[in-house]
């Protein structure tokens, strides 16, 4: 059975949830928005665990609101992929981010990933599906296919 992809409205950044059969769930990337629903917020309507956190790249719209989601679920496993850029100024989801990423957070192993394939045809996709593949270089062997899709709303999108 494939996974089920929900992809919320986060203004600028990504969030998506990735809900796999045998019970797994994954979140790839974090992005707390002022005029949306807290990250926190979003998950807890959804789901009861998270055992997952993919970040993509250590940008503060990818990580804001990491912190109260991964107090919450206390996921097993972040995976990242190994870039470091401190920002200036330091803000408390990215010093988090490097808690975790360091092997400081007692509950969350960390996986540096640094292999994937990108498919030749990204240029004739459509912008969502740049995004996939943008972020599934660090999903390694996952394959996203887009046959099932049919109409694209962040926050309610189901495959």
């Amino acid at each position: 059975m494939l996974p089920t992809y929900t992809f919320f409205a986060v203004g600028k950044g990504h969030m998506i949830l990735v809900e796999f059969s045998n019970e797994l769930n994954m979140l790839v990337d974090c992005r707390r928005a002022l005029d949306w629903p807290s990250p926190l917020e979003n998950l807890k309507s959804r789901i009861r665990n998270l055992d997952v956190v993919v970040i993509t790249h250590p940008h503060q719209d990818h990580l804001t609101g990491l912190k109260e989601v991964c107090d919450w679920f206390k996921p097993r496993a972040l995976w990242h992929n190994g870039r470091y850029c401190k920002p200036d100024p330091v803000y408390d989801d990215w010093s988090f981010y490097e808690k975790l990423r360091n092997a400081n957070i007692s509950y969350c192993k960390p996986v540096r990933v640094e292999r994937a394939t990108v498919s030749r045809s990204m240029t004739r996709q459509s912008t969502w599906q740049r995004h996939l593949v943008r972020i599934c270089w660090v999903l390694p062997k996952m394959r996203i296919t887009t046959a099932s899709f049919s109409r694209l709303q962040p926050g309610s999108l189901r495959s």
